[in-house]
């Protein structure tokens, strides 16, 4: 009896000892091997973790706020083709940015520049450093003598618009003739809104260079209107210029004491008796003292002026040659002058 119930205790514990091996063995396992597998249920782990996997992804900015601008499309990115010629004169009207008020009497500041369309005495094309100097001493009225508008070889560009949006002022332009595919003639910056254009053409002979004369009017606190003149005369006939002067005085003269005031590259010197005989009827601003204005690397003669009427309503304050050798192939001429009213 012992025998037989030392065997059959025997095998029921062996069977209750294997039921507990089986069972509980991987729940032991489980527990031993938590740091390899099996981690969430460790506090705090499952945070570092994930701050670990963070830390190695590629940082992602955040989405633009909704009030950002709209991204452009290809086409909108792209330089547009130059528009169709407009009929002339035209005129680029871009607010500037602020008039200072007017001195009491008013002081007007006139520039003239040959610019050459841009191309330097450096051979560098950079409208950028034309309009620099036009800006640096702050004109009122600017006269711009050979002044491309779609042409290929300043890239197709409006340089009157282009210099009006890179100076803050008005801009027209007034053709002389065709180039190329585009337009060739001077153009106008004001300060003041242009309330009239008129471009009237010059004569000229013998298959020459046809010339232009930009009129636009303007209204200037402590003056009036003003009648404001870009041109450039014939370069290589004596009997152009003596024409086209003709023609300046027959269309600007008989003004009625309007002020009127012309600006450019006449292309005669001062010492000429056509220069006297203009002299005679319009105030020449510096005509006796100023300095040579081309070519602006050495320059040695002076052919670019500013010319005031009603004689007796102006007054010089000064006459200055900018010392820019390089931006073209003339300099511009500052003039600074005083309007003096008519008593009454």
């Amino acid at each position: 009896m012992t025998a037989r119930f030392s065997n059959a205790y025997i095998q029921r514990h062996f069977f209750l000892w294997f039921i507990l091996l089986v069972f509980a063995f991987p729940i032991g396992c489980a527990t031993w091997d938590d740091d390899a597998e099996v981690q969430p249920w460790i506090p705090g782990r499952q945070a570092q973790v994930e701050s670990r996997q963070t830390e190695s992804r590629p940082a992602v900015p955040p989405p633009p706020p909704s009030q950002s601008k709209p991204v452009q499309s290809k086409q909108d990115t792209t330089s547009p083709s130059p528009p169709p010629a407009p009929k002339q004169p035209t005129v680029q009207s871009p607010p500037p940015s602020q008039v200072e008020a007017p001195d009491t009497p008013r002081l007007l500041r006139v520039l003239t520049y040959n610019i050459h369309h841009g191309a330097g005495m450096d051979e560098r094309l950079d409208l950028n450093r034309i309009a620099d100097v036009i800006a640096s001493v702050q004109p009122d009225l600017v006269s711009l003598q050979e002044v491309d508008r779609g042409v290929g070889r300043t890239h197709n560009l409006d340089q009157a618009a282009n210099l009006g949006t890179l100076t803050g002022m008005y801009a027209a332009f007034g053709k002389a003739r065709n180039y190329g595919d585009g337009d060739y003639g001077v153009a106008i910056l004001s300060r003041h809104r242009i309330l009239d254009v008129a471009n009237h053409p010059l004569p000229s002979g013998g298959g020459r260079e046809t010339r232009t004369a930009l009129e636009i009017e303007v209204y200037i606190d402590g003056i009036g209107k003003v009648r404001f003149v870009a041109t450039h005369l014939q370069h290589n006939s004596l009997p152009d210029r003596v024409a086209q002067m003709d023609t300046l005085n027959a269309l600007f003269v008989q003004s009625n004491n309007q002020p009127v005031i012309i600006a450019g590259d006449l292309n005669e010197s001062p010492q000429t008796p056509l220069m006297s005989k203009m002299n005679e009827q319009w105030l020449i601003s510096g005509y006796e003292e100023m300095a040579p204005t081309f070519p602006a690397n050495r320059p040695s003669v002076m052919i670019d002026y500013v010319l005031y009427r009603p004689l007796d309503h102006w007054r010089v304050v000064q006459t200055r040659v900018l010392d820019e050798s390089v931006a073209s192939d003339h300099r511009p001429v500052l003039s600074i002058v005083q309007w003096q009213p008519p008593e009454n």
